[in-house]
């Protein structure tokens, strides 16, 4: 199973009116996550996982769902459109249904039951709802730096973002201050990696957002390679294992997957105790 959506969510028809009214609504998406690696699932007692765990015994827990496809790409372009994306010609990674390899067209392409039609993105009809948007994490439904800002999060309906694997562009600081849209040189100080970074980043959307009503995606990279560093102190902080059926290379390469599980986990964490902290935790969907 190439994803898992931790999140799940639900469309919202009526008009907003106020925050009071119209619950905000998150997204959480985790990349290459294999079914064995949520702790209440209790297949390996290694895993670490107690905030996304409680998210998943305080909702509803799919344990029959599936990705659209066993690819990034597609998968993900199907969930933004709301849609099986071979219904607009995105097959694959990388697929080109004719506005260029990997981008997730705007327009339904020719030969589809939509020819000619907007393609829109779940965000692009919560704006219309009155929502702001926002996005940190991992795009692939195109680039992530587009000269035109049409195959980015920015011509996707968000608002504010930070968008990329590992650092990206950002028109939003970590002070919730909108900035001008630019690259990301390093993470600030106390950051220790990526899904960590990508955590603060969807905080400090929420911080900032929190007298709206908010649509967050935040579609977290892990635990997808590249590996966490060895020098990374949530792989130093976590016990080696030893599995019976691998040698110690492969122990090794877990205990770094391990070890970026934990980094997700405190990333969620992090998302749901600003939402408690502002007192948003019960509006929020």
């Amino acid at each position: 199973m190439k994803k898992l959506i931790i999140t799940l969510f639900a469309l919202l028809f009526a008009p907003a009116v106020s925050a009071a009214a119209t619950p905000n609504v998150i997204i959480i998406y985790s990349d290459d996550h294999g079914y064995t690696d949520l702790g209440l699932f209790g297949i390996d007692s290694n895993v670490d996982t107690p905030n996304m765990d409680k998210l998943a015994r305080g909702g509803a827990l799919m344990t029959s769902g599936y990705a659209s496809a066993p690819q990034c790409m597609p998968s993900r372009v199907g969930l933004m459109a709301g849609r099986i994306q071979n219904e607009f010609g995105f097959h694959k990674n990388k697929a080109n249904p004719g506005e260029g390899p990997g981008n997730m067209p705007r327009i339904y392409p020719a030969g589809t039951d939509m020819a000619g039609k907007p393609l829109l993105t779940i965000a692009d009809r919560m704006k219309k709802l009155g929502y702001v948007t926002g996005f940190s994490g991992k795009w692939h439904c195109g680039t992530n730096n587009d000269k035109n800002a049409e195959y980015d999060p920015r011509g996707r309906g968000f608002d504010e973002y930070l968008v990329g694997p590992q650092l990206g562009f950002t028109n939003l600081d970590l002070e919730g201050n909108l900035i001008p849209h630019q690259k990301l040189e390093k993470w600030p100080p106390g950051i220790p990696n990526r899904v960590i970074g990508q955590g603060k980043y969807a905080e400090a959307f929420i911080a900032r957002t929190q007298d709206k009503p908010f649509f967050l995606y935040f579609p977290i990279f892990g635990p997808h390679v590249p590996r966490i560093q060895k020098e990374d102190p949530y792989y130093l902080k976590f016990p080696e294992h030893d599995y019976p059926h691998w040698n110690d290379d492969q122990d090794d390469v877990r205990r770094q997957g391990l070890a970026l599980l934990k980094a997700m986990d405190d990333a969620v964490g992090g998302v749901v105790k600003k939402l408690r902290d502002l007192g948003l935790e019960e509006n929020t969907l």
